[in-house]
């Protein structure tokens, strides 16, 4: 299932080309506005036991990558989910390297530096809940 904003969504062509015997694709119009409405539309549509959300743009996956080295120095638990990678046959890609490596390379080096320098916990900056007055805790 794969929610989109507008027909003129450059990768709706190669999406419709796709042979749907290999693996069936559901497109769906956004009914909503932006990522909250195309996810929201995905879980309405969807008749599966589970959903599994994927944000596709670049722009959106980025910041995430923070989430997954911050997780990993802090010695928290990271799953894998199983996901199969199918090489576009029609179209041409937009990807990139050279655009998102600086993004993506600051978040390497922390990795690295968990992994390969010991780097642990004490150095990973949390943001701390407000406390909360004592007018709000009674």
């Amino acid at each position: 299932m794969i929610s989109y904003d507008r027909e003129s969504n450059i990768t709706l062509p190669v999406v419709r080309a796709y042979p749907q015997d290999t693996l069936p694709i559901q497109l769906l119009k956004n009914r909503g506005s932006g990522a909250l409405g195309a996810v929201l539309t995905g879980f309405e549509d969807s008749t599966a036991p589970a959903v599994l959300m994927y944000p596709a743009d670049d722009d959106y996956n980025t910041p995430r990558i923070d989430l997954l080295v911050k997780s990993h120095r802090l010695g928290w638990q990271i799953c894998e989910v199983p996901a199969a990678w199918l090489a576009r046959r029609v179209g041409k890609s937009r990807f990139q390297v050279l655009n998102w490596v600086p993004q993506y390379f600051k978040w390497f080096l922390y990795a690295f530096a968990t992994t390969c320098f010991f780097r642990g916990p004490q150095t990973v900056r949390m943001k701390q809940a407000p406390c909360p007055t004592s007018s709000q805790s009674a």
